[in-house]
């Protein structure tokens, strides 16, 4: 058996896991060098083979101390058993943690083996592209993917709860104009502005999205048609108030349509999207006639 250990010890001094052996005593039989960097143990520490000590010294650094040595004790009282989790630190690492029995050839556990992988980065990378499938990059606000996908997750909470949801399209006015005339550098600070004046208009709650270009849309729930005049003066001032500010190049302008989702006479989406933007390009054409 001591061989059999020697030889792993040296295989899992290659590998990408930290790695510890323990046995039934609760001596650590085996180590690897990478778990000992990955948990900042000392060497002092680890050479007591002491794993209640090991243990000891982790705690400190785990998001759910409690749950996690709930899972060590139950895990070494049942011999048998293999777990696959996720485990977060205060320091916002990530590590998965895979552990099974150490079986002596008739089959019997004589010890447990655990892995910690440091999978941050990965999560870091998925997380980036779940931001860059559902966010337009230049504003921050959702696109035309992630309003979709939430204000699909509203109305289902709308025809729960029976309240009525209201919805903003809003085309930015002259955007052509500034980026011919001004760069499309400037053009994009426009862009970006009138994402802040949605912010400051808006609350938290409501699904806020650049559709594309010049185009935003706005789902404000639990709003009715006695909300709109609110909304839109809070807007009028927000634009307003931005335009009033010193040493301007270009001055925010935008035309605005709206439609209630009432959930006692439902549509779809695309509908209610189809609506709004109607009563948006006629308030467009109504500034062009004047």
């Amino acid at each position: 058996m001591e061989s059999c250990l020697n030889a792993s010890k040296a295989q899992q001094e290659t590998s990408i896991d930290g790695i510890r052996v323990i046995d039934e005593k609760r001596k650590v039989l085996n180590y690897n060098s990478r778990f000992a960097e990955m948990w900042g143990i000392p060497e002092e520490l680890i050479q007591t083979f002491d794993d209640r000590k090991l243990l000891d010294y982790i705690l400190p650094f785990l998001k759910d101390a409690e749950e996690f040595i709930s899972k060590v004790e139950y895990l070494y009282e049942n011999r048998y058993e293999t777990s696959k989790d996720e485990i977060l630190l205060n320091d916002r690492r990530i590590f998965d943690r895979f552990t099974g029995p150490v079986l002596l050839p008739e089959g019997i556990p004589y010890a447990r083996i655990w892995y910690f992988r440091d999978v941050t980065e990965s999560h870091r990378l998925k997380q980036e592209l779940r931001d860059l499938s559902l966010n337009d990059e230049l504003t921050g606000l959702y696109n035309r993917r992630g309003f979709l996908t939430f204000a699909q997750q509203q109305i289902k909470i709308a025809d729960r709860t029976k309240k009525e949801m209201m919805l903003f399209f809003v085309d930015m006015d002259d955007l052509k104009l500034i980026n011919d005339n001004l760069g499309h550098h400037t053009g994009d600070m426009a862009i970006k502005e009138t994402a802040l004046v949605l912010r400051e208009t808006f609350r938290d709650s409501d699904v806020i999205a650049r559709f594309g270009g010049d185009e935003f849309a706005v789902l404000v729930s639990d709003a009715s048609v006695d909300s709109e005049n609110i909304l839109k003066e809070r807007l009028s001032k927000n634009i307003e108030s931005h335009n009033e500010q010193a040493n301007r190049s270009y001055k925010l302008s935008i035309s605005v349509g709206t439609a209630v989702y009432d959930p006692a006479q439902p549509y779809y989406l695309d509908d209610l999207i189809g609506k709004a933007d109607a009563f948006m390009y006629e308030q467009k054409m109504g500034k062009k006639r004047v």
